[in-house]
């Protein structure tokens, strides 16, 4: 069965969710929409899927579903109970930190009402890698030996916020995370930098119109 997946240009949060439609092998139509037709969605709900009748919304959401549904074994979202809670508590960090201090950030931006990034969400956002440095252990991803869901969310949301704030070369342990996922997140250059070079173009003409 082939899913269906909606997107809107703005939303930063497609990336993780076709990371991992390319770590499960997932067949997906990725359309583009100004209004989602998922039932009980609207126009802020983007990324969202449709399948088979089945509608989601909310990238976490959508994720976590596919892992459930479609994985074979449990390699993205381990089912023992500790090390899921792992994953999700950097699916819970990516949602509420690193994707609030990016809308943060960009939405002055978009409905233009500044031209630069304050002061203050700068520094927002840089105390957010600074977590994500102090939180590293000794594995190549963020929760051990193994790539798992937290890092498709948390890496392509870090690409989106080094638009802004430069990369992550003064924080040495999760720049190393950062190019570990570049060679071997499958799809990484594909999906994460294209995203964030779709992201510079748009902030760029809406910081210069």
């Amino acid at each position: 069965m082939t899913i269906t997946l909606y997107h809107h240009p703005l939303s930063p949060t497609l990336a993780p969710v076709l990371l991992t439609v390319r770590a499960l092998g997932i067949d997906a139509l990725v359309t583009q929409k100004e209004v989602d037709l998922c039932a009980g969605t609207s126009i802020h709900d983007f990324p969202s899927i449709d399948d088979g009748g089945f509608c989601l919304s909310d990238s976490h959401a959508i994720v976590a579903y596919l892992a459930n549904a479609y994985q074979d074994g449990d390699f993205l979202y381990p089912k023992d109970p500790k090390k899921r809670a792992k994953v999700d508590r950097w699916l819970h960090f990516s949602s509420s930190i690193l994707y609030s201090r990016l809308v943060n950030m960009t939405e002055p931006l978009l409905n233009k009402r500044s031209k630069v990034v304050s002061e203050e969400m700068s520094e927002r956002a840089e105390a957010a890698f600074k977590m994500i440095q102090d939180a590293l252990g000794p594995g190549p991803w963020l929760c051990g030996d193994d790539m798992t869901l937290a890092d498709l969310c948390c890496v392509s949301l870090v690409a989106a916020i080094e638009v802004f704030i430069g990369d992550s070369n003064h924080y040495p342990k999760m720049s190393s995370w950062v190019e570990h996922c570049k060679k071997h997140v499958p799809g990484y250059m594909e999906v994460v930098e294209a995203a964030r070079q779709r992201y510079v173009t748009i902030i760029t003409s809406r910081m210069n119109s």
